[in-house]
């Protein structure tokens, strides 16, 4: 394992014209900002319902990712399938899949993660309740489409409000881990290792053959 840390990315923020054009301007450079709220981007949801990329908002900036590849797609659901089993075998919590609504600013922010843990409590209340509040972890899987997004924003996001994020990294195989609460990133390429308090296991995953699952090699 190796430590690095990582320096901070300046991230495009914006002001986009109309809702019907937000997926046209994406990745522009703006001349004005604007701080979007929750309700504007559910509101961009509700006016969009066909439309395919993925809307998010933290801290005020409005994140618009284009639809996964079917690469992405694949990392995701065997990530999320390995995570169920511990989850399931352990009582830990439940796993879950993006597109769903996960606010972890106080009815600020609405962010989509690839694939995420709640505990058993919050697995009941989101049922009645639907907006997703506390993560036990969150992973995101990187795509060109995501990148600034997952290492920005949403990286310093979920460093602050969940306990363990895994950004995904399928191009140079390995996981990138941060720990709320610690300083810098550990960059994992053998393992990757989590340990949840009540855990009486930990949660194992060979990186080398989920990559080259993933991958079909």
């Amino acid at each position: 394992m190796t430590v690095r840390r990582r320096a901070k990315r300046k991230v495009w923020c914006g002001r986009l014209p109309n809702f019907r054009r937000v997926e046209q301007t994406m990745g522009m450079p703006a001349k004005h900002s604007r701080r979007w709220s929750r309700n504007d981007v559910l509101a961009l949801m509700e006016a969009s319902p066909l439309q395919t990329p993925r809307y998010e908002v933290v801290r005020g900036e409005l994140l618009v990712t284009p639809s996964p590849t079917p690469l992405h797609q694949f990392a995701v659901f065997e990530l999320a399938k390995t995570l169920s089993a511990y989850c399931e075998a352990t009582g830990i919590g439940e796993t879950l899949i993006s597109p769903s609504d996960v606010d972890l600013e106080n009815g600020r922010g609405l962010v989509q993660p690839d694939v995420y843990v709640v505990a058993p409590g919050e697995g009941l209340r989101i049922r009645r309740e639907n907006t997703v509040r506390i993560l036990l972890l969150c992973a995101e899987v990187v795509s060109a489409g995501s990148v600034r997004g997952d290492r920005g924003p949403k990286r310093r996001l979920y460093h602050a409000a969940v306990p363990v994020y895994w950004t995904v990294d399928l191009h140079r195989r390995e996981v990138e881990e941060w720990i709320s609460g610690r300083q810098g990133v550990a960059v994992e390429r053998e393992r990757l290792t989590w340990l949840p308090s009540g855990a009486d296991r930990p949660f194992l995953l060979a990186l080398a053959a989920y990559f080259a699952k993933v991958h079909a090699d």
